[in-house]
């Protein structure tokens, strides 16, 4: 090792130890101050003191009460020195409450880089209830942008419960990639419950434009008036032109649960829908009593969605189709090498004559370049629900079990 590298190591080092040093437990109250240190309860931080002071490593503990207002987010972790904000109560305890706030392209809780605060990484947010956001214009529970020449990366939400936010694009956690020189990366949405959410005509939960690695792991989404979970490429300044295939891609879906997911406005609305997205696995969720079970499609023109993998999901009682396949229209974009394995569909279609277990809309079989279908979907019930042009589509790769136990 030369004595350069040898330095430089110990410099390193040097700087870890430091950093490690700083970092403290931090205290928050609902009548925390920002003066102080905040390393006791006997002198509390404020909520909004803790996001705008802590520093790599520390854990603010935010102790149970409901705090009134919107929080944003100003300090970053470290890899390996992240920033946790905690609460500190039982579940339900600690909750964020947005009673009388306007909500415009925001949140609850928002986390964003950009040219004027370019980094925003190495952070996790664990158990808060966010509620209460009845006056929103585009806004989310939780809200992440990554624009100009920002950084955003490594970001953890862990168990934590969005309810009640109304309006119109009223989200509850969205992530938003709107910038075309750096991806968001390393986020992780875990074990958290989004309900009661307003999202029409946009998602409850989105990964949307320059977003390249991500999972959704033990969520359940529900009762909401539009898409569930969305994996988007190819909206208008998500990112900017000419970056426009920079889409949300190597996502992970896997072990959630999406429920009651209908639009009122009659546009059907799936549970877990890919619109652009690529290279995203969905594996082992229900997805049940929506509009649609699971759609993978794109609707912006240009845009195709490719390499996603559907396998081990179980589909129910969703009202118009269980699994829907393709653009959506000929000026849309189109579907490409999806693979779909071992998905049990049981009674979905019931909604009136038109509707089916599998949908395949016309841009798989006319107009994509190359579509191999490799199906296997136990329906559980008459295979006559099949989709009839589904079943023209690939004659021969479409397996269709009988009983429970083809399911491997």
């Amino acid at each position: 090792m030369s004595l350069f590298r040898f330095l430089f190591f110990l410099c390193i080092c040097f700087l870890a130890q430091v950093v490690s040093a700083l970092a403290l437990t931090r205290f928050v109250t609902v009548t925390g101050s920002t003066a102080g240190p905040g390393d006791t309860l006997a002198q509390p931080w404020s909520l909004a003191k803790a996001c705008s002071s802590a520093v790599a490593g520390d854990v603010v503990m935010v102790q149970p009460g409901v705090y009134l207002g919107k929080f944003e987010i100003l300090v970053s972790g470290t890899e390996g020195n992240p920033i946790t904000f905690r609460a500190a109560g039982p579940a339900g305890s600690v909750v964020i409450d947005g009673t009388g706030q306007p909500g415009a392209n925001d949140g609850l809780i928002f986390i964003r880089a950009r040219n004027t605060k370019p980094l925003a990484q190495d952070l996790i947010v664990e158990g808060f209830t966010l509620r209460n956001y009845r006056n929103v214009n585009d806004a989310s529970g939780i809200r992440m942008l990554c624009q100009g020449n920002g950084v955003l990366r490594r970001i953890l939400v862990d168990r934590c419960s969005i309810q009640d936010i109304r309006g119109s694009n009223a989200m509850g956690i969205t992530v938003y990639g709107a910038s075309s020189s750096n991806a968001i990366t390393g986020v992780v949405l875990r074990d958290c419950k989004v309900s009661l959410c307003d999202p029409s005509p946009s998602e409850a939960v989105v990964f949307n434009g320059n977003v390249d690695g991500f999972t959704v792991e033990g969520c359940l989404i529900q009762d909401c008036n539009n898409i569930g979970l969305d994996m988007i490429g190819g909206e208008p300044g998500l990112p900017p032109a000419p970056a426009a295939g920079l889409v949300a891609r190597n996502g992970m879906v896997r072990r959630c649960v999406v429920r009651n997911i209908i639009n009122p406005l009659g546009i059907a609305a799936a549970g877990i829908y890919v619109d652009g997205g690529r290279l995203i696995t969905i594996e082992h969720c229900l997805v049940e009593g929506s509009d649609l079970g699971i759609e993978i499609g794109s609707e912006n023109t240009g845009i195709i969605t490719d390499g996603v993998v559907v396998r081990n999901n179980i589909l129910r009682n969703n009202r118009q189709s269980g699994l829907v396949i393709g653009g959506a229209g000929a000026e849309n974009g189109r579907v490409n090498d999806c693979r779909f394995y071992h998905n049990l569909l049981y009674e979905n279609g019931a909604m009136n004559e038109f509707s089916t277990e599998l949908f395949k809309r016309e841009t798989i079989a006319e107009m994509v370049r190359r579509f191999e279908l490799l199906l296997e979907v136990l329906v559980a019930e008459p295979s006559a629900r099949l989709s009839a042009s589904f079943a023209k589509m690939n004659p021969g790769r479409t397996t269709v079990g009988t009983t429970a136990s083809d399911m491997r």
